[in-house]
């Protein structure tokens, strides 16, 4: 019989994968954004929100609680809140954009996935801007326009 660990342990595994194309969206999102003139601008504002985190982390003593193990189970807590605000409908785009409600919902729980993952950046030296051109750099060879994947 699984323990309480263990059905959080599965169900953070699920959203984790099930997550993915969430996240890979997003990723295509902001990079085809930096790409575009102007890469220097979005990255001198991502390191706003770091340096933001940074002092929101200090001033509340919070650094010693914010380990890799314990953000990236937050990450994927924050997933799951994104996931349970659109579980059992699929409606269509226009439909969600259209709910000013459920966007502020979708807003905040994206803004906390990406604020945990600036975290887990700063904490483990992750230059998370870069990281994520250069896995955009590999899918785009990947997975090339018009052509079969390989």
């Amino acid at each position: 019989m699984l323990n309480c660990f263990g059905i959080i342990f599965i169900l953070s595994q699920y959203v984790v994968i099930n997550i993915h194309y969430y996240v890979k969206t997003v990723v295509t999102i902001l990079i085809k954004q930096s790409v575009v003139k102007g890469m220097t601008k979005k990255k001198e504002q991502f390191d706003i929100l770091k340096e933001k985190m940074i002092q929101f982390l200090k001033e509340r003593d919070w650094e010693k609680f914010h380990t890799p193990k314990n953000v990236a189970m937050s990450i994927a807590i924050e997933a799951a809140e994104l996931m349970e605000l659109l579980q059992w409908s699929n409606p269509e785009k226009a439909t969600v954009i259209s709910d000013q409600e459920l966007m502020s919902q979708i807003k905040d729980e994206i803004a906390d996935i990406v604020i945990y993952t600036i975290s887990l950046g700063l904490s483990l030296n992750i230059d998370i801007f870069e990281s994520v051109l250069a896995k955009m750099d590999k899918n785009l060879k990947r997975f090339p326009p018009k052509n079969e994947l390989k």
